[in-house]
């Protein structure tokens, strides 16, 4: 029975690990716009799902790859004729996506075009692409590519006698809340602070409490930013994402030990020297933002004065930071691309496979905190590589 612990931990890596390869996953996005007899498409796709084109090759970029691919993959032609495809060009790749612009002219008088996509279904029959589509008279709607319907119709005009159908929103929500569940399981900053958060107390009430609060607080965010009420400075949202880690790990190190108030002291004057730099015009972000965070660290610090306060002050600061990663979750589906005529759908099933993924992690790291957490000393070096780890971040994301 000595191994059935190790034994129980590789079988939920094995688990959480699982998802990652499964075909349903597999998707890509476009965003289609028409300009008189001028067509044009940004594509999108994951760097993961762009290798699945390299085979034997490796020495090609991947972005030469899936350029080829889609050149052999994507069709348009229009009531008058076939469209020609003119230029695919790189555009600006975020995260872990690539991102192609392909230009099409048209025969002139076209009416109804027909879009064909084949691009990645031999590669991975689970395949969804999501398209998002702008019409001229400035209607937007759109469709679903799958192995079963590579090809959509559009009539370029409403009074056309083709109209497209209407928008299946349950194809919307199932295609996101896949990508939101994909999202967090891949999103290795977001499981290193839901880690931080558990390596102070593995009570069931702790856990319930701190994982409440992440969630209402990324889901306010996400929401607002992505409804456009919000639109929050993405490159200090990254940044601010590793802080939460490097404070939160802090905060498990020192919390009742008298050398707190001196790490307090210190981690605010290193921000608000950074501030100081910020104001001469050195590189960096702005003064007084970098300087507000200096006192709340300062402030905070001094307040988790003891292991007692630091879990009754959990719950809150879990809000608090949680309402940070969902600006991080907002700035990734923004960069991918929403249906302009299902954003809600959208936003719900994103939320949804969030929270899934989240449940999925805090599952496995109870059990596997559960099963060690007495038999190895984990505090000690979990929180400090946590600690560095969100440092890193934090200054590669904000500096460099």
């Amino acid at each position: 029975m000595r191994g059935l612990p190790s034994r129980v931990s590789l079988c939920c890596l094995l688990l959480y690990a699982l998802p990652l390869a499964a075909d349903p996953q597999s998707r890509s996005w476009s965003t289609w716009r028409w300009q008189e007899q001028q067509v044009e498409a940004v594509y999108t796709v994951p760097r993961r799902e762009a290798s699945r084109l390299a085979g034997s090759d490796t020495q090609s970029p991947p972005d030469r790859l899936l350029s080829e691919h889609l050149r052999k993959s994507l069709s348009l032609s229009s009531n008058s004729g076939d469209c020609e495809l003119e230029r695919i060009d790189p555009e600006r790749s975020v995260q872990a996506y690539l991102r192609l612009r392909l230009s099409w002219r048209c025969p002139a008088g076209s009416q109804l075009l027909t879009i064909g996509n084949r691009a990645f279904f031999k590669l991975a029959p689970g395949h969804i692409h999501f398209a998002s589509i702008n019409r001229p008279d400035g209607a937007a709607f759109e469709q679903i590519f799958s192995r079963r319907q590579p090809q959509h119709s559009i009539a370029l005009t409403a009074g056309d006698a083709q109209e497209e159908p209407p928008q299946a929103l349950l194809p919307v929500l199932q295609t996101y809340v896949l990508f939101g569940f994909e999202h967090i399981l891949v999103g290795l900053d977001h499981i290193a602070f839901l880690l931080g958060l558990m390596l102070l107390s593995l009570a069931w009430r702790d856990v319930l409490l701190v994982v409440t609060g992440f969630t209402v607080g990324h889901s306010i965010t996400l929401g607002l930013t992505v409804l456009g009420v919000i639109t929050p400075n993405q490159l200090w949202v990254e940044g601010l994402i590793g802080y939460t880690i490097a404070l939160v790990a802090v905060e498990n190190l020192l919390a009742g030990d008298r050398r707190q108030f001196a790490a307090a002291l210190l981690i605010g004057a290193v921000l608000a020297l950074l501030a100081v730099f910020a104001a001469m015009g050195l590189p960096g972000p702005d003064p007084l933002s970098m300087l507000g965070l200096a006192l709340f660290s300062l402030c905070y610090l001094q307040l988790a004065d003891s292991r007692k306060r630091v879990r009754q002050m959990r719950p809150a600061l879990t809000l608090l930071f949680g309402l940070v990663h969902g600006f991080g979750f907002a700035g990734v589906m923004l960069e991918v691309g929403l249906p302009q005529s299902a954003v809600v759908p959208a936003l719900l099933g994103f939320n949804l496979g969030v929270e899934l993924g989240q449940i999925a992690i805090v599952g496995v790291l109870a059990l596997i905190g559960m099963l060690s957490w007495r038999k190895l000393p984990l505090q000690l070096p979990a929180n400090t590589a946590l600690c560095g780890l969100g440092v890193f971040w934090f200054v590669n994301r904000l500096y460099f």
